[in-house]
C-alpha cells in the first residue's frame, strides 16, 4: 500500500503516532518524520508528531520553528520526559541555556535515571561556562549509561581545556569504543595530538571527519579549524588561513537562521546606538558615595573587560591565584541591569537619571546573583571577568562607581586574527566575528565606543597591555595589585598551575594553563598578507596603544 493510501486509512493522530513510533523502533527515522509531517499538514496533533517535526526542523537549521512545535508538544504532554528533554536540547541550540537547564531538570524530576536529560543538562552548563557542573553531569550520565559515547567525549573535551592530555585520551578512547565516528572525541584527540606535535595523526583524524558525509556543518567547521591549526604548525600559512575562513563560512551559514534574523539587534547596531547617545550626551558627573549592598560581603570589587582574545582570561587567572581574591569567569551577575538598561533601547536615558534607591536595588540584585553562583566572597576582593562588559561600562560606572576596572589590551592585529581563527560558543556577538572584515570592524567600533565612554563617564579604569604582563610579570602585576587593593603575593607567579585545576570556559584555557609565553605575541605577522585588507582599519588603534607599525 502506498504511503498516501496508508495515511488515508489512518484517521487519528494516535494511529499515525503509533505507526511513526514503530518506524523509529525499526530505525527508519526518515519515514517516521514523513508520517509526522503529513499528519500535521492535515491538521492532526500529537506530541510525538510535533517532536519528530521539530527534530527535522532543527536538523535543517530552523531551531526557532522547532521550538514552537516543542512548546506545543509540552502543552499536550507536560509530564513527558522525552518532550521535555527535546525542548531542553532546542533551547540550548538557541543559546537559551538557563531555560535549557530548567527543562532538563523537569525531565529528570519525572525520570531521574534518564541519561539523555542528564547529558543535555551538562551541555547547557558547558555552554554557560559552568564546567564543573557540566563535568559532574557527564560523569553521572556515564554512570547511568556506561556506553553513552557523547558524555565520554564531552569529558575528554573538558580535560582538553585544562591541557590534561592523559584524561583527554582516556575519555576519548572510551567514546570511540562505542562510536568510532564520534566527532567530539575525535576533535579532543586531534587537539591533544596538535599540542604534543603529533601532526600527522591529527591530520588523519580530521580528514576522516571531513570525508564523512554524515557530519553536520558545525562538525565540519570544527574539523576545518583544527586542520588549520595543523597547517599553521607546519608553516603552511596560506592553507591554514583558507581553512579558518572556510570553517567560519560553514558556521555563518549554519547559524544564520538564528542570528541573522531582522528582529535581533546586532552587536554593530548596539554599538552604533550607544555611540550615538554618548557622543552627544553631556559628561556624567561623578556620583556621590553609595551605601554598600546588604548582601555585599566583599572587601573590594574589580571588573575585567576587553575585546575577546585581548588577555582577559590571563588577568582573571592571575588574580584568582591571590588568596584574598575570588574570581568569577564568564558569568553575568549584572544580568538584571543589562536587561533593563542595555537590551532595552530606552534604557540608557533612564540609567542616567537613576535614583540612589534604584541603584541600590540593582546592586542588591547583582550580589544576589553572585551568591547564586556559590562564590565565597566574604572579606575578599571580588573579580568579575566578563569581556563583553566592555560594551556596558555605563552600567559599571553608574551602579558600581567605586569598583575598579581593568581594561585588557593586546596588539589589535593579534586580537583580530585570534578572534578570526578561534571558534567561540556562538551568540550574537561572536556570530559577527565569523568574517575577517566583520571582526576588524567590530574591534574598531568597540574601541571607539570605549574612548567615548572614557571621555563621558567617571570610570576608575586601568589599561593593561598583555605584552607588558608577559615581558615584566612582577612589575606589571604589582601595579595591578596596587590598583585593585591587593598586596603582592609570590603565589601570583603560580597562576598557571592553579588554572590547570580550574574549569576555564574560554578558548584561552589551554594557553593560560601553559603559563606565560611569547607564543601569541606578534603572531599576526605570519599572516600579514592575508590580514592586509583590514590593517588600515586597525592602524589607528595600533598607534593608540603604542605598538610598532610593522
Amino acid at each position: 500500500m502506498s504511503e498516501p493510501a496508508q495515511m488515508a486509512e489512518m484517521s487519528s493522530a494516535d494511529e499515525i503516532a503509533a505507526e511513526a513510533d514503530a518506524a523509529i523502533r525499526a530505525g527508519d527515522v526518515p519515514r517516521a518524520t514523513a508520517l509526522a509531517q503529513a499528519a500535521l499538514d492535515r491538521g492532526l496533533e500529537h506530541p510525538l508528531l510535533l517532536n519528530l517535526r521539530a527534530f527535522a526542523l532543527e536538523r535543517s537549521g530552523h531551531a526557532h520553528q522547532a521550538l514552537a512545535d516543542l512548546e506545543r508538544a509540552r502543552e499536550l504532554a507536560p509530564r513527558d520526559p522525552f518532550i521535555l528533554n527535546a525542548l531542553a536540547e532546542c533551547l540550548s541550540r538557541l543559546d537559551r541555556q538557563a531555560e535549557a537547564v530548567a527543562a532538563a531538570e523537569a525531565a529528570l524530576k519525572i525520570n531521574p535515571e534518564y541519561a539523555r536529560a542528564r547529558y543535555t543538562k551538562g551541555v547547557a552548563y558547558e555552554m554557560l561556562g559552568e564546567l564543573s557542573l557540566a563535568e559532574r553531569c557527564f560523569q553521572q550520565t556515564v554512570l547511568l549509561e556506561a556506553g553513552f559515547a557523547d558524555a565520554h567525549a564531552r569529558l575528554a573535551a573538558i580535560a582538553s581545556r585544562r591541557s590534561d592530555w592523559d584524561d583527554c585520551r582516556k575519555f576519548a578512547d572510551r567514546a570511540l569504543l562505542t562510536d568510532p565516528g564520534n566527532s567530539i572525541a575525535l576533535f579532543a584527540l586531534a587537539a591533544a595530538e596538535i599540542a604534543t606535535g603529533a601532526l600527522e595523526q591529527a591530520e588523519q583524524r580530521l580528514t576522516t571527519v571531513l570525508d564523512d558525509a554524515r557530519m553536520s556543518a558545525h562538525e565540519r567547521a570544527n574539523a576545518m579549524s583544527l586542520l588549520g591549526d595543523v597547517r599553521d604548525r607546519q608553516g603552511r600559512i596560506a592553507e591554514a588561513f583558507a581553512l579558518y575562513e572556510k570553517a567560519n563560512l560553514e558556521l555563518q551559514s549554519f547559524f544564520a537562521p538564528i542570528f541573522a534574523v531582522p528582529k535581533t539587534e546586532s552587536t554593530q547596531a548596539l554599538i552604533a546606538r550607544l555611540a550615538a547617545y554618548f557622543e552627544t550626551a553631556p559628561a556624567w558627573a561623578p556620583p556621590a558615595p553609595l551605601p554598600k549592598a546588604q548582601n555585599d560581603h566583599s572587601a573590594g570589587h574589580v571588573f575585567i573587560v576587553g575585546f575577546p582574545r585581548s588577555g582577559t582570561t590571563l588577568l582573571g587567572q592571575i588574580l584568582a591565584a591571590h588568596p584574598r581574591a575570588a574570581t568569577v569567569d564568564e558569568k553575568a551577575p549584572l544580568i538584571d541591569a543589562i536587561r533593563d538598561f542595555v537590551d532595552d533601547p530606552s534604557g540608557i536615558e533612564r540609567l542616567a537619571t537613576l535614583s540612589d534607591a534604584e541603584i541600590v536595588r540593582y546592586r542588591e540584585a547583582y550580589w544576589r546573583n553572585v551568591r547564586n553562583f556559590e562564590m565565597h566572597v566574604r572579606d575578599k576582593v571580588f573579580v568579575d571577568k566578563l569581556p563583553l562588559n566592555l560594551l556596558r561600562l555605563p552600567l559599571l560606572g553608574r551602579i558600581f562607581p567605586e569598583a575598579k576596572i581593568l581594561l585588557a589590551i593586546r596588539d589589535p592585529r593579534d586580537v583580530v586574527f585570534s578572534c578570526f581563527r578561534r571558534l567561540f560558543a556562538m551568540h550574537q556577538f561572536t556570530y559577527e566575528l565569523l568574517t575577517l572584515p566583520g571582526t576588524a570592524l567590530s574591534y574598531a567600533r568597540a574601541m571607539r565606543l570605549v574612548e567615548v565612554f572614557r571621555e563621558k563617564l567617571p570610570l576608575n579604569l586601568l589599561g593593561v597591555r598583555n605584552e607588558d604582563v608577559v615581558e615584566d610579570f612582577d612589575g606589571r602585576v604589582r601595579e595591578i595589585c596596587d590598583f585593585v587593593g591587593l598586596e603582592w603575593k609570590d603565589s601570583l607567579r603560580g597562576f598557571a598551575e592553579k588554572s590547570r585545576r580550574q574549569q576555564i570556559a574560554t578558548p584561552s584555557a589551554t594557553q593560560v594553563a601553559r603559563g606565560l609565553s611569547r607564543e601569541g605575541v606578534g603572531q599576526w605577522r605570519r599572516y600579514a598578507e592575508q590580514l592586509a585588507p583590514v590593517l588600515p582599519l586597525l592602524q589607528p588603534w595600533v598607534e593608540k596603544f603604542g605598538y610598532p607599525p610593522e
